[in-house]
């Protein structure tokens, strides 16, 4: 398959007090006086039980326990998903003031980064009423208040979300989406420049790749091109299954690495080390945390693109195995 041709591929979350006063409070002139040594100074005037609306305590003595406290109005929206810790993980609670904002970590969370680690959300966005987290969920000594956001709290170490809790939040809103898409787009460029192919990353020059690889046996000249306004020369280096385009500004001076591809008999790896003859089923497993969003499931049996078709890396297969590997941008 030629590269035009592989790459063109990819385009396509108790009972209230009983009623008393304290012995500073003015007496109620309708109270009755209570006995000596009573714990309480006055008691309220008997009222006749209304047989529509039984008393909180008749209430309570019902259902076998106290009266429930009024709901709370605060609103908390919690999620949770799993976080670094060191060089191990554990599962994190978190709670934002605003939907919005919760909607907007859980697509984070969705990708990862900044110690969230990549599509580990455990529980989606939901609505928790109470004053605070803690008064729902376990207690309130096993919550932080948040260092990086006004009215977030912060648990770690269990997710305190029961599943399927009510209330649960679709969390989809444009702001949300549109957060999530500049987070992807973040962590596609944060792969693009780890990345390597062998010693070789884009971006390099020309000089540390001819130490890195030694000279090429053809060049193909440097050739002006529109979409880039630049100019572009294609390196290879027979009888290794090298080729890499170099890009510059002009038909003189450095150039730097564009785009890598390597084909038989090559035998250099990517930095999670794949190479050529990788089952593809393994491709998809190791590079699942950044599978590009563009990528054509119409042909998802030929190629698998890890990063963005703008910059990333191509698997190009042949009867489930790596036949061609390619990192870069894709054709336009």
């Amino acid at each position: 398959m030629s590269p035009t041709r592989a790459l063109a591929l990819t385009l396509t979350l108790t009972l209230p007090s009983v009623a008393c006063t304290s012995s500073t409070a003015p007496a109620d002139p309708a109270a009755r006086p209570v006995a000596a040594g009573s714990s309480a100074a006055t008691i309220e005037p008997a009222k006749t039980p209304s047989a529509e609306a039984p008393t909180e305590v008749e209430a309570a003595t019902a259902t076998g326990g106290d009266a429930a406290k009024p709901e709370s109005s605060a609103r908390h929206y919690c999620l949770c998903y799993r976080g670094t810790r060191g060089a191990g993980e554990e599962p994190v609670t978190v709670c934002r003031a605003t939907q919005d904002q919760c909607a907007k970590l859980q697509a984070r969370a969705r990708v990862g980064g900044n110690g969230i680690v990549p599509r580990s959300v455990m529980r989606a966005c939901q609505e928790v009423r109470a004053d605070h987290p803690g008064d729902v969920l376990a207690t309130r000594d096993r919550w932080s208040a948040s260092t990086k956001v006004a009215g977030g709290w912060l648990s770690t170490g269990e997710c305190l979300l029961a599943p399927g809790t009510p209330g649960e939040i679709a969390a989809e809103s444009p702001e949300a989406e549109e957060a999530a898409a500049l987070a992807a787009e973040a962590a596609a460029e944060r792969f693009y420049e780890g990345e390597r192919i062998g010693a070789l990353a884009i971006g390099m020059r020309d000089a540390a790749l001819i130490q890195a690889v030694g000279k090429p046996t053809r060049r193909s000249g440097r050739a002006f091109v529109e979409y880039s306004g630049g100019y572009e020369d294609r390196w290879e280096w027979a009888g290794r299954g090298l080729t890499v385009t170099m890009a510059s500004d002009g038909e003189r001076g450095a150039q730097h690495a564009l785009a890598v591809m390597i084909e038989a008999p090559s035998e250099l790896r990517t930095a999670r080390g794949v190479g050529l003859g990788e089952a593809a089923d393994r491709v998809r497993k190791l590079y699942a945390d950044v599978k590009s969003p563009d990528s054509d499931e119409e042909v998802a049996d030929e190629v698998f693109v890890a990063g963005s078709i703008y910059g990333g890396l191509f698997f190009m297969f042949e009867e489930g195995k790596v036949k061609t590997i390619i990192l870069g941008p894709s054709a336009e």
